[in-house]
């Protein structure tokens, strides 16, 4: 069992905002929450890209039969273009679900199919987000990203993630170092 490293240096449970200059796919206007960060490199999805599949289209192309009611309509994220085609459900509360990574004491994240057939039948974790991909850094790579002033970070806020409509949490995580990100240019220019 690995050890999680606390130094402050590392951005576990961090938000990553996509500076106006970062442009290239997948990064262009992401909001980014930081699973994992230790030395050997960092793991995170992006929270504002829904994809064009619900959590009943996802669990009818599983063979789940869903008896939901609003939660259908649930959006599934694209959090990374490593692994697109698994499956990722980030959740409160933790519960006790087969493939669980604990990453603090709010939040856990979830691989294993029994976390969708308990949502299947309308069961917690009721606050959660469904993704289908992730981001991976190697060691060093985020922090030179960072010196690069590719990212803001901030700690990651738990109501951006389960309350906030996804077309305004990159926003609100800007907020939460009070900056405006319209007032940021996506042209650099030198006097």
């Amino acid at each position: 069992m690995a050890i999680k490293n606390t130094d402050p240096t590392f951005l576990q449970h961090h938000f990553l905002i996509a500076m106006p200059e970062t442009t290239s796919a997948p990064f262009l206007d992401a909001l980014i929450y930081i699973c994992d960060h230790t030395e050997e490199g960092a793991m995170g999805v992006i929270v504002n890209y829904p994809l064009d599949l619900t959590l009943k289209d996802m669990l009818d192309k599983m063979n789940i039969k869903p008896d939901l009611t609003t939660r259908g309509t649930q959006s599934i994220y694209y959090g990374g273009p490593i692994d697109a085609t698994r499956g990722f459900v980030l959740h409160r509360p933790c519960g006790q679900w087969y493939a669980t990574l604990s990453l603090n004491k709010a939040l856990s994240i979830t691989t294993s199919r029994d976390i969708l057939e308990a949502m299947a039948l309308d069961k917690d974790p009721h606050e959660n987000m469904v993704f289908l991909g992730y981001l991976s850094w190697q060691s060093g790579q985020l922090e030179a990203e960072m010196a690069d002033n590719l990212w803001l970070s901030t700690p990651a806020d738990l109501s951006i993630l389960f309350q906030t409509p996804y077309q305004e949490r990159r926003h609100a995580a800007a907020r939460l170092l009070g900056v405006n990100l319209n007032q940021l240019s996506r042209d650099a220019g030198h006097a």
